[in-house]
């Protein structure tokens, strides 16, 4: 039985939860306004409990919670002011998901129906940030004088005022001086308390102006304010505000000269990012990826500021320092595949610090002015430190990806200098190894690594591969012993999916690339003149033509043939025959022989089944059946998918797949492989697993050699595309 709510527990719950919100305590303001609209005696009590858990489920970014509750009070409420409310909250809802135009909407009704206190003024700000950059100056000189007037009590004022700053923030340099007026009347109206949110906020808010128009000394001052002031409040709830504040002390510190300084405040802003990561939105208010526009340049910065005053430590020190700097890279791995995805949830960590005796770790970090490379063992952390421009590194493997997808000779240049830089300072560490993991920095994911070139042979040649998108995301432990049970699908000639293809957005964001004489043009190249548009009969049976590939049936029935298991081939590989076949199944094997394309998201990667397209987060629905959640496939292989060319982020996609689909690892390829050499190849390395007793890196590595011998095989086109990523052995 529901306990009796007293009259007042609602208001009290929903006073508790506004305040807890106010402060940052998002979630436990969540509890909070949740238990006081269910404790809620009137309509309006639970309108106002539900807009409060509206508003505070959007801070959390719940968007599709949000609505639910925002809606429901939208469409219950029995006043004008009520209603205004709810939909000053859906019109900031419309803003965070990108619709400008429901979001004027419902400010513009806010603005009509909300007379003038702080509802109607917020609404009125919130539609001059959506006004062209041009007129919001004038907007907002408009607007500041009404709320001094029209809002009376203090803390009102000071959050729309500290909003208003934001706003003028945005609107370029003309508007800064109108934003520190801003500011400085919030800052002046918090001033009472000011460990509040809202006093620290708007330090943080003034110094970010004073950045921007270059004035460091002063912004470092009120930096250094801002944390004085925090410092007798809760961490948590501040948090957010504490990690951007520390970001710009550390920027600050290094355009000053004082780098010792900036490390300080970088570390105390990293430890600040670790602690609210999980929560973090993958997208901000803005558009921007919290990714790119926060995570990767305050890690990046931290990194760079660490190894720079390394050497200046005593050895202990400089291990502890070293160890600091691989978790802030396997943050940034992690960071970035969750925004790839779309998504925190899936990346999941996993300890895998220690590798195998034999196998050895290797992380190219690009810096501006140099390379730095971190060497991991099973019992050791080391450093080598190459003198070598990022740009001039960048430019190298973007040519050697180009040469090598285009099946050119002019490769052999570039796959030196990337040896030279990459590789040449770490051979020693190499000596007596089976496996060296790679995990890439960037446009190095491009690159296959076997391809570099000591200038006698390639890597290849001398040790098997493997690659990780970080160790912290990739499950190093020993496959399941005794034979695999395999489930191998594959389209040799599409079926109805040829529609869906032509009609599907995900083509549009393909990029094109070169066709190589005799060799298989990428996806997108096939398939782009009749994107957007139903087929006709004859240019549907012309696409399947174009996308046939003869050689998947062979390649399917040879590995049945070694593996056994259930072979789903052409017309029996539909997406549902898949995915009644993965949830029935208990397979350590998944292969999957047909065109695929992995762009620079979640959205714009996907497979091709007979019947439709199967993209990586429908992936992850279909093999997420309770057998293979309780024992994770092995191995993942995408024969035949290649990743966008060009697009650094591209090649996540292949390992995201393996993610979605709580693979240990995943077989893809980096570029379009020849029909009868990916069917080869496939042969060798399952022969290798199935009869071999091998690792998966070692099989992989001893069916690019059987290429490799082979005159009409020898270029790196046909045996260097095959990337093993995720766990090797």
């Amino acid at each position: 039985m529901l306990p009796v709510a007293w009259a007042g527990e609602s208001q009290s719950l929903r006073a508790q939860g506004e305040q807890l919100r106010w402060q940052g305590d998002v979630d436990a303001a969540v509890v909070l306004l949740r238990q006081a609209r269910a404790r809620a005696v009137s309509n309006v009590e639970a309108v106002q409990a539900g807009t409060s858990l509206g508003a505070a489920l959007l801070q959390a970014r719940r968007l599709d919670d949000a609505e639910e509750a925002l809606l429901a009070a939208y469409r219950a409420a029995a006043d004008a002011p009520a209603r205004a409310a709810a939909a000053l909250e859906l019109g900031n809802l419309a803003l965070m998901r990108k619709q400008p135009q429901q979001a004027h909407t419902y400010y513009s009704e806010v603005a009509t129906s909300g007379g003038t206190g702080p509802l109607a003024l917020a609404a009125r700000l919130n539609l001059a940030r959506l006004a062209p950059v041009s007129g919001r100056v004038e907007l907002l000189v408009a607007l500041l004088p009404e709320v001094d007037r029209l809002l009376p009590d203090p803390p009102a004022r000071a959050h729309l005022l500290l909003h208003a700053g934001q706003v003028a923030a945005e609107s370029g340099a003309a508007a800064l001086p109108l934003a520190q007026v801003a500011m400085e009347r919030a800052r002046a109206l918090a001033r009472p308390d000011p460990a509040s949110r809202t006093h620290i906020a708007a330090l943080e808010g003034l110094a970010q102006v004073h950045e921007a128009q270059g004035r460091w000394d002063d912004a470092l001052r009120l930096g250094e304010t801002a944390l004085d002031a925090a410092r007798p409040a809760p961490v948590r709830p501040l948090q957010d505000l504490l990690l951007a504040i520390e970001w710009r002390q550390a920027r600050g510190w290094r355009q000053r000269g004082r780098s010792d300084l900036a490390l300080a405040a970088a570390m105390r802003a990293v430890d600040h990012a670790q602690a609210i990561r999980p929560d973090m939105p993958i997208e901000q208010v803005d558009g921007r990826s919290t990714y790119q526009a926060v995570l990767q340049p305050l890690f990046e910065l931290f990194v760079d500021l660490q190894l720079g005053a390394i050497d200046a430590l005593p050895p202990a020190r400089q291990a502890v320092a070293l160890t600091r700097v691989r978790e802030a890279v396997e943050a940034m791995r992690q960071s970035e595949m969750q925004d790839f995805l779309g998504d925190r949830c899936t990346v999941e960590e996993a300890d895998a610090a220690r590798l195998e005796p034999g196998a050895v770790a290797l992380y190219p970090i690009l810096l501006s002015d140099r390379v730095e490379l971190l060497v991991q063992t099973r019992d050791s952390l080391s450093r080598v430190t190459r003198s070598v421009a990022r740009e001039e590194v960048i430019a190298a493997a973007r040519a050697l990806a180009s040469a090598l997808r285009s099946g050119q000779d002019n490769y052999v240049g570039p796959a030196r200098r990337l040896y030279d830089w990459l590789l040449r300072p770490v051979e020693g560490d190499l000596v007596g190894m089976h496996t060296l993991v790679v995990v890439p920095d960037g446009p190095l994911r491009l690159v296959p690594f076997a391809a570099l070139n000591d200038g006698e042979r390639p890597l290849l040649q001398r040790i098997a591969l493997g690659t990780v998108t970080g160790m912290s995301m990739t499950d190093a432990g020993r496959p399941r012993t005794g034979r695999p049970t395999t489930l191998l699908a594959g389209v040799a000639l599409p079926g109805p999916v040829v529609e869906k293809l032509a009609l599907s957005d995900v083509l549009r964001s393909a990029p094109v690339a070169r066709s190589v004489a005799g060799r298989a043009p990428m996806l997108a190249s096939r398939t782009s003149r009749s994107a957007a548009r139903a087929l006709g009969e004859r240019e549907a049976e012309a696409m399947r033509r174009d996308l046939a590939l003869p050689g998947v049936r062979d390649e399917v029935i040879a590995i049945a043939a070694l593996t056994g298991g259930k072979v789903l081939l052409d017309g029996a590989f539909t997406v549902n025959a898949f995915e009644r076949e993965a949830e029935g199944g208990d397979y350590r094997l998944v292969h999957i022989a047909s065109h695929g394309v992995f762009g620079g998201s979640a959205e714009t990667s996907y497979i091709l089944a007979f019947d439709d397209l199967l993209g990586i987060n429908r992936l992850q629905s279909v093999l997420r059946s309770d057998k293979l959640q309780q024992s994770p496939i092995d191995l993942l292989t995408l024969s035949a998918c290649e990743t966008a060319e060009g697009n650094d982020r591209a090649p996540l996609g292949i390992a995201g797949a393996a993610m979605r689909a709580r693979a240990r690892s995943v077989l893809g390829t980096l570029w379009p492989v020849d029909d009868d050499a990916a069917r080869q190849l496939m042969e060798g390395f399952y022969r290798g697993l199935a009869h071999g007793g091998q690792s998966k890196a070692v099989a992989l590595r001893d069916a690019q050699l059987e290429l490799l011998r082979q005159p009409a095989t020898r270029h790196p086109y046909f045996w260097a595309p095959f990337s093993l990523i995720g766990n090797w052995r």
